[in-house]
Order: C-alpha cells, then structure tokens, then sequence
C-alpha cells in the first residue's frame, strides 16, 4: 500500500483542527493562515457541513471587511444575517420617492409644452402640408373640394 506524503495526507486530524476552530468563531480566512492550508477547495471540504460561525450584529459589511470577500460570495455560505436599520421609514422613503417622481413628471410637462411653432395665437387652426411629387392634377382636385367645403359651410357660429 502507498503512503501519500502529501502535507494534507491526515485529512481527518485536520478537519478536526479545522472543525474546532470553526466553532471557536474563526473565519475561513483566519483558519487558513492559522493552519497554513493554502488550498481553498480543501478548505472547503474540510470545513463541509459546519455551519457559519454567526454573530447577532454582524451585517454582510462585516462579513465582508471580517472574511475579505466581495458581498456576492459571502451571500451563499452566510445565510439571513441581520439587515442594517433602514435610513428612513417607509413613509419618509415614499415621500422622497413621490416627490422624485413629481419633478419628473413636470419637467416632462414643461419639455412637452414647448413649441417652435410661430404662429401661437388663439385664431390659429393649424395648416396641413402634403408633398406629393407629380400630383399637379390632383392637387388640384383637392384644392377645389375644400374651397367647396369652406364655402359651402357658411360662417361659423359660435
């Protein structure tokens, strides 16, 4: 039978080692230079089925300064740490919210109010071009029947 010399070969004695300081509160950082196991997949099977060591006040931001990992890593193996206290309450933070949407609704109204036309007076009615190239012919025709329909209409009542 071969014997592994490996510097992990008694796999059971450190996971052992690994487990109780684990339970001490250590993170996986903190076990990994206190037992020189430079390998992160060995660390992760060692440490296989232990649960996180979890402080009632620690938020991921501490996770994170404490293991030195970005948050999206710490997430999986730290499950439901407590949340930091919102800034505001929810009244305040759909106040904020309201008035944020209401500014930008009347920055909206005012863009949608302006206009490049010359012509703004209340007599104004409005004027409709159509370019249709060779229509001479019927240009002509729909020239005649609005004059038909202006002058057939008669004066405006109002």
């Amino acid at each position: 039978m071969t014997e592994i010399t490996s510097k992990y070969a008694n796999f059971e004695d450190l996971r052992e080692q690994v487990v109780a300081l684990r339970r001490e509160g250590l993170s996986l950082r903190q076990i990994r230079d206190w037992l020189h196991i430079h390998n992160n997949d060995i660390l992760g099977r060692l440490v296989k089925g232990e649960p996180t060591p979890r402080s009632q006040d620690m938020t991921y931001d501490q996770f994170q300064v404490e293991l030195g990992y970005p948050k999206s890593s710490i997430s999986p193996w730290v499950r439901d740490p407590p949340k930091p206290e919102p800034r505001c309450t929810d009244e305040e933070r759909r106040a904020l919210m309201n008035a944020g949407l209401s500014r930008l609704r009347t920055a909206q109204d005012e863009e949608r109010l302006r206009t490049t036309r010359k012509n703004t007076t209340e007599t104004y009615r409005g004027c409709l071009i159509i370019y249709v190239t060779k229509s001479a012919d019927l240009y002509r025709r729909v020239e005649g029947t609005w004059y038909g329909i202006v002058l057939g209409a008669g004066p405006a009542t109002g």
